[in-house]
């Protein structure tokens, strides 16, 4: 079996250069756009040179092609291996120019080189083909292992025409050419409209006119057995998995489908009698009026909790009176004298014993930390009552996911999409995940600092090199369009249908993107020294001096500049990450000092635009000790997922007094801000630490993870892994990256 996938993509750059008397040149870049087309005029295969012995045969595609809208530069075949042995022997031909093997992306080159389970050759033709211009371009290459031995006669299959062809083939004849001593004995096609023809050891067919879209064409030949002839590796497996679904797979279904509607009958029966024998809790036993003693080692605060399905004031008491039972808490009952002896009460003041202890549970360590702040709690009347706690989360257990580690491309790998990076340092580079290949995007250049994805992932922004203003496309490099015709210091999506423009000289500004910037009235931002705005809002970061030697970051409202202080800025501190609603900002802070190393190590805040504080989602301390999550470098330490749920980041333990050279390896975590869950993907680590450790980047439905990184010990270059944060497994998709601006990081995960 064999599926070919052909892309065009244009790449086309005509310069305008126009001088005047001061010497000033103007450049003009006219970039590939939605729309382009072309045809098949004729897409013709010859299959020959067949050795049955060798278990080969040689594939000869030729096709003749019209552009209609153009332009064009580049073309691949992609060839999956899952039933040949390996391809060989590759040759590219246009106009009967033989094209020159190299990897390297230049005119006039192709790449043949097997990526996961598929053979892939990508061509680049010698200039671009525009509109009204025809070439013909020859494939051919050596298939091995690929013919079929049976005792009854050996079969000879191919697709050779595939059908998910980006544009139409007017028409096709394929041609098998059998040796002399093996002619072909049954001949048959797929599907069975084309005219077909047998001469000799020649079989022709001839398609009927113009092929329909999304319908391939799979030719077969069988022939006399070669007793001569091995065996392919993948023959026997496949053959059993033929005689499953011809002999058994439907008696299978029909016995699955019995068992499973007895299944269904019997389990509803089964409940019924289930809930109307015992109901929905068991009876209560009998149990003794007084206890000395807990009947378990459980906490009666989640005793209470599972009692009555819900946590209340009684089970927060519950919890404070077995923790002053435990000796962390101490309660002190004052009266106090009313009117007459009327009117009295009581006063009850609640005092911490000592130190939050790690014998304690996460929910016991988050009620006193809310509790006590500092001065004891004061509650007054017959019975106690408490404030509530500080908005501090339940901090949730450390969960460990290791996976497979690190695996190459298989067939069950299921992450999907456009992942925009570099792979040299003169373009932006696409993985396309869908067809297993990667490619340059002509006239770019590699723009990390620059580059921004959408809310919705559909399109890129970035600078264009001709013009060096705000561009945007699609993640595959299609439909350019200038997004600002001035050159501006930065610029971003502030929400679906707004850019938040940064100027050479003034404040920030909002602007429509579907009004011409000069025709725009735009919302001009009080500026307050911000670096970060608030994707749709209106409150930015600022660093300003504080007390101390150390910087502080603020929060800050834009529309009246009041200021929330968030930390000072110490180093391993401060990098921070809006969530892609704007509603959340979180950012790394310090926790309390491990008293071993005599360090505070890092922890994640959360604060939402104009709330009084920050809320504490982490404790890392508790887990492992004083830890790090980032290098030097602050930029992108903290990844958001699409929905706004998870929080993707590095940890690394710190197991020395230095905190800059004295770390383990550097592991990736999620944190799960609703359940407060964090999960350490363990099937990976980075052992080496440098300055900057790589940018996450989730794929659009929130189940991958995406990162460049260069493992100095395994002698390769730089890698794309991906990170299924289901299953914990490792997937190398890619080899090579080129480390733009320092840092093998991917720009975006888009989808078409």
């Amino acid at each position: 079996m064999k599926k070919r996938i052909l892309l065009w993509l244009a790449s086309c750059l005509v310069l305008l250069i126009v001088g005047g008397m001061a010497g000033n040149a103007g450049l003009t870049s006219v970039a590939a756009q939605d729309g382009r087309s072309l045809r098949w005029d004729r897409y013709d295969v010859t299959i020959d040179e067949v050795d049955t012995a060798a278990n080969r045969f040689r594939v000869t595609e030729t096709y003749l092609i019209t552009v209609e809208t153009g332009p064009f530069s580049f073309g691949f075949a992609e060839i999956p291996q899952g039933r040949l042995d390996r391809i060989a022997d590759v040759e590219v031909h246009e106009n009967r120019t033989p094209l020159r093997a190299s990897c390297s992306g230049a005119a006039g080159t192709f790449c043949a080189r097997s990526e996961g389970d598929d053979f892939v050759i990508q061509y680049y033709f010698t200039s671009p083909m525009r509109n009204g211009e025809r070439r013909e371009f020859v494939i051919r290459y050596t298939v091995y292992g690929a013919l079929r031995s049976y005792e009854k006669g050996d079969q000879l299959y191919w697709v050779a025409v595939p059908g998910d062809l980006s544009f139409p083939v007017l028409a096709s004849t394929v041609r098998v050419i059998m040796p002399t001593d093996r002619p072909p004995q049954l001949v048959a096609s797929y599907p069975d409209t084309w005219e077909q023809s047998v001469d000799g050891n020649t079989v022709t067919w001839q398609s009927p006119g113009r092929l329909p879209r999304g319908q391939e064409f799979e030719v077969r030949v069988q022939y006399e057995h070669d007793p001569a002839m091995k065996k392919s590796s993948w023959q026997a497996a496949y053959d059993r998995e033929q005689t499953y679904k011809e002999k058994w797979q439907p008696l299978v279904s029909l016995l699955i489908l019995a068992l499973s509607t007895l299944l269904s009958l019997g389990g509803v029966l089964f409940i019924v009698v289930r809930y109307q024998s015992r109901g929905r809790d068991p009876q209560a036993l009998v149990v003794p009026e007084y206890l000395a003693d807990p009947p378990s080692e459980e906490r009666p605060g989640i005793v209470g909790v599972l009692l009555d399905e819900r946590a209340d004031m009684k089970d927060i008491m519950a919890t404070l009176l077995d923790l002053a039972r435990r000796g962390y808490v101490v309660i002190e009952q004052e009266e106090k004298g009313g009117l007459a002896g009327m009117f009295g009460g009581s006063e009850f003041t609640f005092h911490r014993t000592g130190d939050i202890s790690a014998d304690l549970r996460p929910f016991e360590q988050s009620l006193l930390r809310g509790l006590f702040p500092g001065d004891p709690i004061r509650a007054q009347g017959g019975e106690a009552t408490l404030p509530p706690p500080a908005p501090l989360p339940e901090y949730g257990v450390l969960v460990q996911q290791c996976g497979a580690g690190v695996q190459p491309r298989g067939p069950g790998f299921a992450a999907s999409g456009l992942i925009v990076t570099t792979f040299s340092r003169d373009a932006i580079w696409v993985v396309d995940l869908d067809r297993k290949m990667r490619y340059p995007l002509p006239e770019t250049r590699p723009c990390a600092p620059n580059c921004r994805s959408s809310p919705d992932r559909r399109r890129l922004l970035y600078v264009s090199p001709a013009t060096a203003t705000f561009w945007t496309m699609r993640p595959d490099g299609l439909d350019r369009q200038p997004a600002f015709p001035y050159y501006v210091s930065e610029m971003d999506w502030w929400d679906e249908s707004h850019w938040l423009v940064w100027s050479t000289a003034g404040h920030p500004a909002i602007y429509p993107i579907d009004v011409p910037p000069e025709q725009a009235e735009p919302v001009r931002l009080a500026d307050y020294d911000t670096f970060s705005i608030q994707p749709g809002g209106y409150h930015g970061l600022r660093m300003v001096q504080g007390a101390s030697e150390w910087p502080v970051l603020e929060l800050v409202n834009l529309a009246d500049g009041e200021a929330l202080p968030l930390l000072e800025v110490r180093p391993y501190s401060g990098g921070a990450a809006w969530s892609p609603d704007g509603g959340r900002l979180a950012y790394i802070g310090r926790g309390e000092v491990d008293r071993r190393l005599g360090l505070a190590g890092a922890e994640i805040f959360v604060v939402a635009p104009g709330a009084a504080e920050a809320v504490r989602f982490t404790n890392l301390t508790g887990m492992y000790g004083a830890a790090r999550l980032s290098g030097e470098q602050m930029a992108r330490v903290l990844s958001w997922s699409p929905d706004g749920r998870y929080l993707a980041f590095w940890v690394m333990e710190i197991i020395g007094p230095d905190m800059a050279a004295n770390v383990g390896q550097a592991v990736i975590h999620v944190l799960d801000t609703i359940s407060g869950q964090i999960t350490a993907f363990c099937g990976f680590a980075i052992r080496e630490i440098g300055p900057r450790l790589p940018a996450l980047i989730w794929s659009p439905d929130g189940r991958y993870i995406a990162f460049g990184v260069d493992v100095p010990e395994d002698g390769r270059a730089a890698l794309l892994l991906i990170l299924d944060t289901l299953s914990g497994d490792y997937t190398e998709v890619s080899e090579g990256m080129y480390a733009a601006y320092g840092t093998y990081d991917p720009v975006m995960w888009g989808v078409r």
